[in-house]
This record gives C-alpha cells, structure tokens and sequence, in this order.
C-alpha cells in the first residue's frame, strides 16, 4: 500500500522531503532513482545500498557502459547518460554472474 502525496506515490512507512526518499532501513534514494520509485514501488523493495557509480552498469551487456546503479531488495535500478533510469534486467544479471548460457529469445516447447 502506498501513500499518495500530491502526485507522487511515496512507499508505505518511507519518508520523502522533497529530495530524499529514505526507506524505513534508513537507506536513502535520490534523483533519477528517486523519481523512479516515486512513479509506484513495492515498499517492501527497499534500497540495500546508496547509488553509486559503475562501469559497466550490466555486466550482462557491457555494451551499455558506465552509470550508477542502486541495489534493492528485489531489483536493480541503473542509469546511463543514453537509456535514462531502468530497470536491469536482474535474472539476466544473475545468470550471466554464474558463468551460465543466457537466452533471450522464445522459450522451447515442452
């Protein structure tokens, strides 16, 4: 359930001054990122870690190149200069990081 102030949906039991967004783990999310959350989250998705800079932003598709990116709870949020903020897509992540075969094209009968 999420608290509507105005037209931004602020997380329930998270606080948002204006600028920062602060989860109840005390874990603060700002700009972009804030923004992002702010469009409709899941508050039990809360930020493991503050943005920080990384290149590159996927592993999976280095091709992106460098940004920031924020952890959270059940997703990862980047940014990069050409795509904005988005979602990484997380279980491509983790395949790629546990040195497996990832294949994005039609799932195999059966």
């Amino acid at each position: 359930m999420r608290a509507e102030e105005g037209d931004v949906n602020i997380p329930a039991n998270w606080k948002d001054d204006g600028t920062t967004l602060t989860a109840p783990n005390g874990v603060t999310v700002v700009r972009g990122f804030r923004a992002k959350v702010l469009e409709g989250w899941d508050a039990n998705n809360l930020p493991l870690e503050k943005e920080r800079a990384v290149n590159p932003v996927e592993h999976a598709n280095p091709m992106v190149g460098g940004g920031t990116v924020q952890t959270f709870a059940h997703s990862r949020l980047a940014w990069t200069p050409a795509r904005g903020v988005y979602l990484i897509p997380i279980g491509v992540e983790l395949l790629f990081m546990e040195g497996k075969r990832v294949s994005t094209g039609p799932a195999l009968p059966g």
